[in-house]
């Protein structure tokens, strides 16, 4: 019976333009779209070609690809079959030879390529891991990178005549995803030294200062420059729960809003003319590579742009006919396989745009009951507000109410809405952290307390509010609290923070003694 469903629902797809079958394929791949993942993209210096990462033909390990600028003669240049795989590529300037992260050899070292994918050369031959960011200097002489060692990681250079490494960064907490200064005198990374989460600092190379370009309770990372050397692009959650690409003018330093997408985009690299961005999404439900102009206006996905009949059935029939339609393995299957959260969040969005908010609100009802992801709730949030519904804040919108109202206020408001809203659990627990954190930074311990308090009435064995916790009570000098709450944090946590408040919980013993 099942091998004579298949056609039948491909030919009725067919025929309401929903899908098309070529030749060959079977209607179960008609329903379900392809597994692969397409990641980090980067120009080449003519501006022509786009060197990437992708799990395509060998999902879920990454291979290195390159292509056109418009998504045509794609060309595979790694071939690896299990493991992490190969990532985050970067052409040379002179556009001969392509770098990028391998763990071929067993951890991730920085290798070399030629752009056909001969010779290939491991660079570093280190026992740590090389971390996922490479980049080039501006006469092709040297390579900027990451290391990975003993959970932290520091920026080397390498110079390639010799293959000497130079260490530019020295810091107990996390400095990575270095990018070079068109005129190479500067190098913008990312880093948690400042307040425990990303943000995007600037270093001199003359002289190894270092200045703070961003300051939020979000993760900023993966900092690009403009050509002209004026601006960075990076991505941020400041604005929303999702990343969106943000510009950072290097002389005002003011930051502004580049995409607005109700998904993740992430990565931004600059056309060399200045003129187009090349980032990836999870727009449609899988990561694929997208072109939009400088203002992040004029969306084009280039990879990955078919797309599972689900959406455009929806649009169609509305949501009660599809799922009364769709084969139910198939929906298990997008819930499993795909970010299929993803796709309907866009879909809900769409159908805002298009004046079908009924609807919408439908769509993100049904994504927020699969529950796939704990940041549902906000985004659920997020969509009732944007077409006049009562809903509780958003994540962002919370965050923020913190910054502009106070913490006491904002509890208050939490609990108010706790109150009208009590089945909306909008909080992700590493973001309600981070804010927490955001105030420890800044010496707010007491502030820093009453979030992390809120995070732990949503998260109450959540270590890192714990660890947190325990280090603000230290701060204010209240030893018994800061030992119970690293206690705890040990009890919950075998890794980092658990280590680290078995630490904590020695040194403030032997001060005792």
């Amino acid at each position: 019976m099942m091998k004579q469903f298949y056609p039948k629902v491909c030919f009725a797809l067919l025929l309401s333009g929903l899908v098309s079958c070529s030749p060959g394929e079977t209607a179960q791949e008609a329903w379900i779209t392809p597994t692969h993942w397409d990641y980090q993209a980067s120009w080449s210096p003519d501006g022509e070609r786009l060197v990437f990462a992708s799990t395509r033909n060998s999902h879920p390990t990454l291979n290195i690809f390159t292509m056109n600028k418009d998504g045509e003669d794609l060309k595979q240049l790694t071939f690896s079959k299990t493991g992490w795989g190969n990532s985050f590529p970067t052409y040379s300037p002179d556009q001969k030879q392509i770098s990028f992260i391998t763990d071929r050899d067993g951890n991730k070292e920085l290798y070399l390529m030629n752009t056909n994918g001969s010779s290939l050369t491991n660079l570093t031959e280190h026992p740590a891991d090389e971390g996922d960011y490479s980049t080039f200097s501006a006469d092709g002489s040297k390579i900027f990178f990451e290391r990975s060692e003993d959970g932290n990681s520091d920026i080397y250079v390498l110079h390639l005549a010799d293959r000497s490494q130079e260490r530019l960064t020295v810091h107990p907490w996390k400095d990575r995803a270095p990018t070079l200064s068109p005129d190479g005198k500067f190098m913008a990374f990312e880093t948690s030294r400042f307040n425990g989460n990303s943000e995007i600092a600037l270093m001199d190379l003359s002289n190894r200062s270092i200045e703070q370009l961003t300051d939020s309770w979000s993760d900023d990372g993966g900092a690009s420059f403009s050509p002209d050397g004026k601006s960075i692009y990076f991505y941020s959650n400041q604005n929303d729960i999702k990343y969106d690409i943000h510009r950072i003018n290097l002389e005002t330093k003011q930051t502004e809003l580049v995409t607005h997408s109700p998904n993740w985009d992430l990565d931004a690299r600059v056309s060399p003319n200045g003129k187009a961005l090349a980032f990836q999404s999870s727009r449609n439900g899988r990561w694929g590579i997208v072109i939009t102009d400088i203002e992040g206006n004029n969306r084009r996905r280039i990879t990955n742009k078919l797309a599972n009949p689900f959406k455009t059935m929806v649009i169609k029939e509305g949501l009660a006919a599809t799922l009364s339609n769709y084969p139910k393995w198939a929906l298990d299957s997008l819930q499993k396989k795909y970010h299929f959260e993803e796709e309907l969040i866009a879909l809900a969005y769409d159908l805002i745009e298009v004046g079908r908010s009924k609807e919408a609100v439908e769509v993100i009802d049904y994504a927020h009951g699969l529950g796939i992801s704990a940041q549902i709730g906000s985004v659920r949030a997020s969509v009732y507000s944007k077409i006049g519904l009562e809903a509780p804040m958003d994540q962002a919108g919370f965050f923020q109410y913190v910054l502009d109202n106070g913490t006491t206020n904002a509890k208050e408001k939490y609990t108010l809405d706790k109150q009208r809203f009590p089945e909306w659990n909008y909080f992700s627990e590493w973001e309600m952290n981070m804010i927490g954190y955001y105030h420890h930074s800044k010496e707010k311990y007491q502030s820093a307390i009453d979030l992390f308090q809120l995070c732990l009435e949503e998260f109450p064995t959540s270590a890192m509010a714990h660890h947190d916790m325990g280090n603000s009570y230290k701060e204010l000098g209240l030893i018994e609290e800061a030992v119970e709450y690293h206690k705890r944090t040990v009890e919950l946590d075998s890794g980092w923070y658990g280590q680290d408040s078995q630490q904590i919980l020695q040194s403030l013993l032997n001060e005792s003694n």
